[in-house]
């Protein structure tokens, strides 16, 4: 559905930065694994998993804040116009 208003940017990241991140960290650990000779899978990839879970989280509360705001301030700039 198409509607006038869209979405903040920061609306977008916010929700996008939960799956993205934990697949980022996942992928690093790959990575350290993959280049080290004695390393366990198991620690590493989940790690770097719940790793990029954590930093998710950390930055989608102010995400979150900043897109309501964003969204309050064009109601109200439409109210005006």
């Amino acid at each position: 559905m198409v509607t006038n208003n869209p979405e903040p940017f920061a609306q977008k990241v916010a929700v996008a930065l939960p799956y993205a991140l934990p697949v980022l960290g996942g992928t690093i650990g790959i990575f350290y694994v993959n280049s080290t000779a004695n390393a366990s899978p198991v620690l590493w990839i989940a790690s770097g998993a719940l790793l990029g879970g954590v930093v998710a989280r950390f930055l989608v509360k102010p995400l979150e804040a900043l897109a309501a705001k964003q969204s309050l301030d064009a109601k109200s700039r439409k109210g005006t116009e």
